[in-house]
C-alpha cells in the first residue's frame, strides 16, 4: 500500500482489497470476493499468530469490524494500534497523550469511546 492511509485506501479500493492486502503479508498473494469471505480467512489464518497490526486514520467502526474483528481472530499477545481523526485530534497529535488515551480506551466498548471522547472534547474547549 506504500504510503497511502488507511482511510484512503479502504475508500478508493473497497474493505475486500484490504483483507487481501492483509492476507498477503503470510506470503500468499489473496483475492478476496467480499468482506464475509475476508473475516473467514483472517480469522483462520491468523487465530494462531501473534501480530502488531498499525491502522493509521480509520474512519469508520465498519472498517474495524471487517478487518480486525473480535477477540480471539489473532494469537495471544498480539498488538494492534488504531489511530483515527477524533482520538488524535483530541491529543493535540501529542504521541504521549495518545498513549495515555490510548490505555484508558483499551478494552472499553464504543459507547464508553464516545462518552470518553465527549468529555475529552469538554476539557479541550475550557482549556483552550
Amino acid at each position: 500500500m506504500g504510503h497511502r492511509r488507511f482511510r484512503e485506501v479502504a475508500e478508493t479500493d473497497g474493505l475486500p482489497f484490504l483483507q487481501g492486502v492483509f492476507l498477503s503479508c503470510l506470503n500468499k498473494r489473496m483475492e478476496v470476493d467480499d468482506c464475509f469471505e475476508g473475516r473467514k480467512l483472517i480469522k483462520n489464518m491468523f487465530c494462531n499468530r501473534k501480530i502488531l497490526l498499525v491502522l493509521d486514520d480509520v474512519s469508520n467502526v465498519s472498517q474495524l469490524e471487517n478487518l480486525v474483528g473480535k477477540k480471539g481472530w489473532f494469537g495471544h499477545g498480539s498488538k494492534i494500534i488504531i489511530t483515527t481523526r477524533a482520538v488524535i485530534k483530541y491529543a493535540g497529535g501529542l504521541p504521549l497523550a495518545l498513549k495515555v488515551l490510548g490505555s484508558f480506551l483499551c478494552g472499553r466498548t464504543i459507547s464508553e469511546w464516545n462518552d470518553a471522547l465527549a468529555k475529552f472534547k469538554k476539557i479541550l474547549q475550557m482549556t483552550f
